[in-house]
């Protein structure tokens, strides 16, 4: 129990900010999220797509708040059809699964976000030895 108390204080004293404090407003848009994701599709022979995903701003609370309130919006009635099936049978999902294209096109609408795609590999196609 000591061992978290001391660890509890540390983080609070020395890594988050104050209450009423934060970021100033030039940390707000200096800063940048770039994050690079490969997934697999669940076939015999498996595609693998690279996706780069780009921020602009603070990533901590800014673009977090972005995020989460394209969510919100996103899960709004009015826009149910626009979702995947997946969303509207329910059950615990993540937001990827839940809101697929929705909302990706709502956080490229905001101005603050770029999406890159691209097949990197297709176990349909060519070797790799061929290439």
């Amino acid at each position: 129990m000591a061992v978290s108390s001391t660890f509890r204080w540390f983080v609070q004293q020395f890594l988050l900010y104050k209450p009423g404090s934060g970021p100033d407003e030039r940390k707000f848009e200096e800063g940048w999220l770039r994050l690079t994701n490969v997934t697999s599709s669940d076939e015999e022979k498996p595609r693998f797509v690279k996706t780069v995903i780009r921020g602009k701003g603070e990533p901590g609370y800014f673009l977090t708040s972005v995020m989460v309130g394209e969510i919100a919006l996103a899960l709004l009635p009015a826009n149910r059809e626009r979702l995947p099936a997946l969303a509207k049978k329910g059950g615990v999902l993540t937001p990827a699964s839940a809101l697929g294209q929705e909302l990706v096109d709502r956080l490229r609408g905001t101005g603050r976000f770029e999406f890159d795609e691209e097949q990197v590999y297709d176990y349909g196609s060519e070797s790799r030895k061929n290439r």
